[in-house]
């Protein structure tokens, strides 16, 4: 089964994606509304797909895709 990690300061935003994701495909939705703790969840785990807020409070989507 493929893997997404979402990430997005907003729970609301990543519950819902994650629900769609487990309602409408066979992706298996990891959601994170810390980017470092996603961060972390990467280090050892690897996804098929990333989905991150561009405007967060502590970093940055772009930081966020290139760590």
């Amino acid at each position: 089964m493929s893997k997404i990690l979402i990430v997005d300061d907003e729970e609301m935003v990543t519950t819902s994606l994650r629900n769609l994701f487990r309602l409408r495909t066979d992706y298996e939705a990891f959601t994170f509304t810390s980017p470092e703790e996603a961060l972390r969840s990467a280090e050892r785990q690897m996804y098929d797909l990333v989905i991150s807020d561009y405007l967060m409070p502590d970093i940055d989507g772009i930081t966020f895709l290139t760590r």
